[in-house]
């Protein structure tokens, strides 16, 4: 689960925001969205759900983009894929260069902080600390830091005091000492646990995964970003795994009313596709397991099964007609609602309920997009009060729609705001910051501009 996540001098971004998921002391309301995730530290409390409000251009994609881009730097995509770079703020007369980011959060029963500064020439600092605020304590896995004066980074860590079970104390030491050697001379612009994932370090030296595979895997599998122009393929991969059509995914389509009887995928003929497209996807598919992309307006799913043969499907849909019989629809023929829906299900389906470990963070820009009002607020009070996705997922959106600020739905602490400064830099900040009375009508109170975070606008325009 996420715990904090803080993000400095990043596009919009100027000086440092913080999206805090910890529980307000003192709020009792709604109990039932917050949970504590580590047996270990019982104080800690934490949100299932942050809708963050704003004006166009306030910054609230900027948020979500800071998250990618810390995920995108730990798995090295992107721009991190050949070095680390920085999108500072602008909007001053002398460019600020280095960028700062830091994120908590829980994996494996762990409370992990990790976080980096950078700038366009070199990764300045990193650093991976275990933590237990109940007792006060952090564990330093590692810190990196560049020092100007030598030109060099100096190394931080506290990992003989990490008890591992190992048979061979010996083998344990040398490969912690060359853990620490790899530290050092990671690349300039690379991070430290980037490196070791691209190098499959684990394999060579067990001994990380207990240091860095939690961090990993958070970052690979628990930590979901969806923004408008994207799709979430976790659904496809779902859809393809099911013999039986995934009835639980139809079923949700069914509570919204979408006319969508049933969702399930189809085999394509790989002979149909271009040579060129598919050499691509083979060269893709060395590196992963799934390759997602879209040809002429269809979203395909490529894999090599268990022949090595490679296999292309795509999602349909059936609708029923009057006399019962069922028609096929390809998922490009469905509204856009409809679609996006698919890509917001699977935090509130009940596939997720088996997972030992805890649950995924949805972090989702623009959720109301293409969505009926009615269908935003269905599925927001779905995920916080059905029972349905995993005890400990979390919802992380980034909206304009105001009927979702309800005192019936949502605790104070859950609701957040962006607001565009004088100079363009965006500030975040909690409705749990305002002394508000349960009873208020918040939807009112922010239209009319009581939180900020609202367009300031001509006035209505005059007809002749």
């Amino acid at each position: 689960m996420l715990i904090y996540f803080s993000a400095e001098n990043f596009r919009s971004i100027k000086e440092e925001v913080s999206l805090d998921m910890r529980t307000a002391p003192r709020l009792r309301r709604l109990a039932h969205h917050t949970v504590k995730p580590l047996q270990d530290e019982p104080k800690l409390s934490l949100l299932r759900s942050a809708l963050v409000y704003g004006t166009n251009a306030s910054g609230k994609s900027n948020l979500v983009k800071a998250i990618q881009f810390v995920k995108d730097c730990v798995l090295s995509k992107g721009k991190a894929s050949n070095g680390a770079k920085s999108e500072p703020f602008k909007l001053v007369h002398e460019i600020k260069n280095e960028s700062k980011f830091y994120i908590e959060f829980t994996s494996f029963g762990q409370h992990i902080g990790f976080g980096f500064s950078l700038n366009d020439e070199r990764v300045l600092n990193e650093y991976l600390y275990l933590l237990n605020n109940d007792n006060d304590q952090e564990l330093c896995i590692y810190e990196r830091t560049y020092e100007n004066e030598s030109q060099s980074y100096i190394i931080q860590t506290d990992i003989d005091n990490v008890e591992l079970e190992s048979e061979n104390e010996d083998v344990v030491s040398s490969q912690m000492s060359e853990l620490l050697l790899l530290i050092k001379y990671t690349s300039k612009n690379k991070l430290f646990l980037s490196e070791a994932i691209e190098k499959n370090l684990d394999d060579s030296m067990p001994v990380l995964n207990h240091l860095l595979l939690p961090t990993f895997y958070f970052f690979k599998v628990k930590l979901i970003v969806i923004f408008p122009e994207t799709t979430y393929g976790g659904i496809h991969r779902d859809i393809v795994a099911e013999e039986d059509g995934c009835p639980d995914y139809a079923q949700l389509l069914n509570r919204f009313d979408t006319g969508v009887a049933g969702i399930s995928s189809q085999n394509v003929d790989t002979h149909s596709l271009p040579s060129s497209m598919l050499k691509l996807v083979k060269e893709k598919l060395e590196s992963t397991k799934r390759f997602p992309l879209s040809f002429r307006g269809v979203k395909y799913n490529f894999e090599f099964d268990d022949n090595n043969e490679l296999v292309a499907t795509k999602v349909v849909t059936t609708r029923k007609i009057e006399d019962g019989k069922t028609i096929t629809f390809d998922l490009e023929e469905e509204s856009d609602g409809t679609c996006r829906l698919l890509d917001l299900l699977p935090a509130i389906s009940s596939k997720n309920h088996g997972d030992e470990d805890s649950g995924k963070v949805f972090v989702i820009d623009e959720f109301n997009r293409s969505l009926h009002p009615n269908i935003s607020k269905d599925f927001l009070d779905i995920f916080l009060n059905a029972q349905t996705s995993h005890p400990q997922d979390q919802l992380i959106v980034t909206t304009h729609e105001s009927h979702l600020l309800d005192n019936e739905l949502l605790r104070r602490d859950e609701i957040w705001f962006v607001q565009k400064e004088d100079d363009q830099s965006s500030s975040l900040y909690s409705l749990n910051d305002y002394s508000e009375r349960f009873d208020r009508d918040l939807r009112k109170a922010y239209l009319t501009g009581a939180y900020g975070a609202v367009p300031f606008t001509m006035g209505e325009y005059k007809r002749g």
